[in-house]
Formats: C-alpha cells, structure tokens, sequence
C-alpha cells in the first residue's frame, strides 16, 4: 500500500507526525519502523532518530526499504543522488559491530547503478583509513569481510560482477595504499571472471582518481545520461567535514577506546548533519525539497536546489503481511530497472 503525501503543509505535517512516533528511546517494532521509511528519507533528524532506535537485527531490513523509498521520489537524477547518499549515511551511523558490514552490503545492492558512483566515492571518503584511525591490518580486514558480505548479497542482483567491484573501489579509494590492497581485495571475489572483470575496471578508476567509473556502468548497460558523476560532489555536497564510519570497527583506537567513536559521537565541524527540511526556507513549496541552505557540516547537505517543481511524493506505508523486500512491477523498482532480483 501507498500513500499520497502532498507538498505543502500537509507534507510538514505528515513528517511532524512521523518525527514524533520515534521520540522516547524505545525499540522499534517492524511496523513502527516501516511508518517511519518515508519521512526518513526527505528529513535527516527523522532518519537519525529512526535508526538510532532500531533494533540491531531490523538495521539491513531498513536500509533496504528506506534505499527503496529513495528511489521513488519524483526528483531529479542530483537530487536523488543527495537522497541516497544522506540515507546510506544515516543507515550507518553509530555502533553496529559486524551488522554494519551487511548494512554497506545492502547499500551496495539496492541503490541503482547509475548512482553508484556518487555513493561511492562519498561513502570512501567516511571510510578513509587514516581518519577512522585503522592500521593496514584492520582496515584490510574490514574492506575484505564486507567484500565478501557483499558478494554473497549481490549475487541476488542482476549486476553481481559491477557492484562488487563498487564495493572493492570504495574501500580502494579510501585505504592509505590502495595499490597494496588491491590484489588481496580482487582475489576475494567470488570466480574467476568476476577476478578477471574487476582487474579490468578497477585500475581505470583509480587511474583516474575516483572521477570516471564509466567502465562500470556501461558494463551494467546504464544511460551515460543517467549517471551522477563523482565529479559533481562539489556542487552537491557542501564542507570538507566528513564522518568516520569504520571507527566503531577499530578495535585498537588509542584515542576513543577499545569500541571506537561511533560518527554520531564523533566531532562534526559546523553543527549538526542534516536537520528538518523545514528548516531550508521555513516552509515548504514546491520547490523547496532537500533545500537546506541553513546548516553546515559531514560534506553530504544540499546545497539549493533549482526549478524543482513536485506535486507529490510518494511515501511507502506499512501493509498487512510485509515484508522487507519492496518490489513493484511497473513503478521503477522492478527487476529490470533497479538491478534486484524478484524474491
């Protein structure tokens, strides 16, 4: 089931209501949790407090529908771009221990290639080694199980050999050695063609520093067209600031304990990340969605967004019997278009 959700004050009250369901701290059952998918999606504060009281066994679950909900709003290629990378960051915010891993697995697999290069190069830059504090060792240990996490999950795609070789560039482009790690992370992959194909692509987009992953992407068949490139983060992203997403992993951080800092606890330039839209221009409109000119920070909010005219946005509902799978024939998450296996 779906409902409707009109821009304008009915939109602000719909979040209103739905920021007010995840205030009190405590867990959320499955269906608390899917009510709060779409508000989650177009209101960061939403999608902090969502996550932050979800269960740990329900985080990969969300990250698949709240992917899901990114990818039916009615915006341009940029802005969903912004869409997905503030979602996939939300999703991994705080301490998650190894569940995190299958969280980045799911990212890789759900969000549709043609953003995939945009959402990789922002998440490496929240994995950069040297920021999370991790040594050769721990970081290589960490890009190589969730390769391996990824694998296994991406071999229900329909792009299993291109979204590996995602998820492989991401770590590359945020080790301190990538050319040391690369061999150790090709030979991860599950077969040997897979090996073959990504000692092909992967050189490429280090070669050209993160900046051209059109190897990938046309080997996926996507429109040239239809992909962000990295090469815009500047205009999307704004502040050099960025989490540090691995360090709840590192085990041996002299600075923030033996569990690490989770980003959330860790030291953000320029306030907090994100915030309500409403925030942007103190009301909405039709051409106020993910405006937020007000705040600075992580390096992933909006800058202003330009003749985005919206009528409606469509908001994913919780229905009887769900699942946490949301395909739909027809509606741009089918199999054909999304890059995902019907179950």
């Amino acid at each position: 089931m779906k409902r409707l959700v009109t821009v304008g004050r009915t939109f602000v009250a719909a979040l209103v209501v739905g920021s007010a369901a995840v205030v009190g701290g405590e867990t959320l059952t499955q269906s608390q949790w899917m009510s709060q998918v779409g508000p989650s999606v177009t209101d960061y504060s939403v999608l902090q407090k969502t996550v932050s009281n979800l269960a740990v066994g329900d985080r990969v679950a969300f990250t698949q529908n709240a992917l899901k909900a990114v990818s039916r709003l009615p915006v341009s290629n940029e802005e969903k771009a912004a869409a997905f990378v503030r979602t996939a960051v939300g999703c991994l915010e705080g301490k998650t221990g190894d569940v995190k891993k299958d969280i980045i697995a799911e990212i890789f697999a759900v969000t549709p290639v043609e953003y995939l290069p945009m959402v990789t190069e922002e998440l490496a830059k929240r994995f950069d080694q040297k920021r999370n504090n991790l040594s050769d060792d721990e970081f290589e240990k960490i890009a190589s199980e969730t390769l391996e996490a990824a694998a296994e999950r991406n071999a229900k795609t329909d792009e299993p050999s291109v979204r590996n070789a995602f998820v492989a560039l991401c770590f590359l482009r945020a080790a301190k050695s990538p050319d040391s790690l690369k061999n150790g992370l090709i030979a991860k992959l599950p077969d040997e063609r897979q090996r073959n194909l990504a000692s092909t692509w992967i050189p490429s987009v280090l070669a050209s520093e993160g900046k051209d992953y059109s190897a990938l992407t046309s080997a996926a068949d996507v429109d040239a067209d239809s992909v962000v490139q990295p090469s815009s983060s500047a205009a999307v992203f704004g502040g050099p600031a960025v989490d540090r997403l691995l360090a709840d992993l590192n085990q041996s951080d002299s600075v923030n304990g033996a569990q690490g800092t989770s980003s959330s606890d860790a030291p953000k330039t320029g306030g907090s990340l994100g915030g309500s839209l409403a925030d942007a221009g103190g009301e909405f409109t039709e051409d106020s969605v993910f405006n937020d000119t007000t705040k600075t920070g992580s390096g992933i909010l909006r800058t202003p967004a330009t003749g985005v005219s919206v009528q409606t946005i469509i908001v994913p509902g919780p229905y009887q019997n769900q699942v946490i799978t949301i395909v739909n024939e027809g509606d741009g998450t089918s199999p054909k278009h999304r890059g995902q296996k019907a179950e």
